[in-house]
């Protein structure tokens, strides 16, 4: 394994400010300013088997996690990994798609 995840979570700990690190969703304004550009955090209730996503539009990221606090936390740490690991996230367009495809009854 690479040092990358190493210095990516020092750089997001050299940034954040005092209160936001109180926990790992407080983190988000430094993941954005690192990122610079905006970022939201969405809570929702989900389909079964997905925990979270991260949504990048042309000016601005979106996670959306679920509603309940179980693994909220974690999955925020994994989807800020992906953005300062410079992945890609998924686009808005396919997002809903997906949202939509899983609220649709089974026949």
């Amino acid at each position: 394994m690479d040092g990358r995840p190493n210095v990516a979570v020092n750089r997001l700990l050299d940034v954040a400010k005092s209160a936001e690190l109180s926990s790992v969703e407080a983190l988000a304004p430094a993941v954005a300013r690192l990122r610079g550009r905006p970022l939201t955090i969405q809570h929702f209730d989900l389909p079964i088997g997905t925990f979270g996503q991260w949504i990048e539009t042309e000016d601005t990221d979106v996670l959306v996690v679920p509603r309940s606090a179980l693994n909220r936390e974690v999955t925020l740490g994994h989807e800020y990994g992906h953005m300062l690991l410079g992945h890609v996230g998924v686009l808005f367009s396919q997002f809903a798609g997906e949202l939509v495809t899983a609220a649709e009854p089974e026949s």
